[in-house]
């Protein structure tokens, strides 16, 4: 809230909402099943209108949503279904930039958000995973990410932002 004051309402919600949220979801529904998927789709819609505001809304959640499901779910119906989902909130998040830049719009919005999570997947899964030295400290992110929002907001309260 601090480093978006003035730009974004006190209960605008970022991007990583939405990966907790998604997370939340599948985890709930690992351990609870039906009762799990239900929390985590009331979760979900709860979240829907702060992430409205400042991230990528309805279409992010269900682009996050559908890309989880994609990779998780052996069965061919449900990849499928997740697949068609996926495709149709990345043409969604990219709706107003597709017809008057399709190629760019294409390689730099589209692929990365399909291939990447497959790329990260298929490492995280890999034979030699887990047997590399970490590159980074394991609590590294929170750090980085709290202290990159810090400095961002301390700009933006000196009026050099």
């Amino acid at each position: 809230s601090l480093a978006f004051r003035g730009h974004d309402p006190w209960y605008a919600l970022n991007i990583l909402f939405v990966f907790a949220g998604v997370t939340q979801l599948l985890a709930w529904h690992h351990r609870y099943r039906l009762a799990g998927m239900a929390g985590g789709v009331l979760l979900l819609v709860l979240m829907a209108w702060p992430l409205s505001v400042a991230s990528y809304g309805v279409p992010g959640l269900v682009l996050a949503l559908s890309l989880a499901i994609f990779l998780h779910n052996t069965s061919f119906r449900h990849r499928l279904s997740a697949g068609a989902a996926a495709f149709i909130a990345l043409l969604a998040l990219n709706s107003q930039h597709l017809q008057e830049i399709p190629v760019t719009v294409v390689v730099l919005a589209i692929l990365p958000t399909v291939l990447l999570p497959v790329a990260a997947v298929s490492a995280a899964t890999s034979p030699a995973a887990g047997r590399e030295k970490r590159f980074m400290p394991s609590s590294f992110f929170y750090l980085a990410y709290t202290g990159h929002l810090l400095v961002i907001g301390l700009v933006r309260m000196q009026g050099l932002g």
